[in-house]
């Protein structure tokens, strides 16, 4: 499997570009977008899926999101063969794309942590190793982007218990099936994760520049 990687940072954006980039969303989103009091939230959750368009258009030759359902836990994704998924955090934004098979990503800033405010989500083992870690955060993070990573390709998300997810197993089996996984660093203090139902070979990076993603016109609902 291939995963095409686009993403962003999502630095100040002017009030004229985000309506510009509002009018490419389904109105269901933009209803959800324009309800976000946190600027920094409405900015990462717009260029999400303008990123996914740009993705879209730039792999396919289409950039409409009218394709897009959603399943019982709300996970969006393609009636087709190709999947995506989506994370921010702090002022990246990640958008993770495959011609087919399934795929989840999660991308996290390392910033000092207090483990013990999560230690429900870690098993007896992950634990311990996080209690020994000469680096905890990049140890936290590294074990969490894991289990949302896969969480999110399995399309379940946080209705799965992240303690089931065992960061020592790979692959992870979760009811049966088997999530491969790949972990890297984006931009020196953002860990990153894929998930995917085949092993993953090779990621491509494709980053897109903020202000050129508002401003791109020609995207369709």
């Amino acid at each position: 499997m291939q995963v095409e990687i686009f993403y962003t940072r999502s630095s100040s954006v002017s009030s004229a570009l985000i309506e510009h980039a509002l009018t490419s969303l389904p109105d269901k989103l933009v209803k959800r977008y324009r309800s976000f009091h946190r600027l920094q939230d409405r900015i990462n959750g717009i260029a999400g899926w303008l990123l996914l368009m740009k993705a879209t258009a730039t792999l396919s030759g289409h950039c409409s999101l009218s394709r897009i359902e959603y399943n019982l836990w709300k996970r969006p994704y393609f009636s087709g063969e190709a999947d995506f998924n989506i994370s921010h955090s702090g002022d990246c934004v990640v958008c993770a794309y495959v011609e087919s098979g399934s795929v989840g990503v999660d991308v996290e800033q390392i910033t000092e942590i207090k483990p013990r405010e999560f230690r429900q989500v870690f098993s007896e083992q992950e634990w311990n190793l996080l209690e020994n870690s000469w680096n905890v955060p990049g140890l936290f993070f590294r074990i969490w982007t894991y289990k949302e990573a896969i969480m999110k390709a399995d399309g379940r998300g946080l209705n799965l218990e992240p303690k089931t997810i065992g960061w020592d197993y790979h692959p992870c089996i979760v009811d049966g099936k088997a999530w491969f996984t790949k972990e890297f660093i984006l931009e020196q203090d953002f860990q990153v994760t894929l998930a995917g139902n085949e092993a993953i070979e090779k990621y491509v990076l494709h980053q897109i520049d903020i202000e050129e993603l508002f401003q791109i016109s020609q995207f369709g609902r």
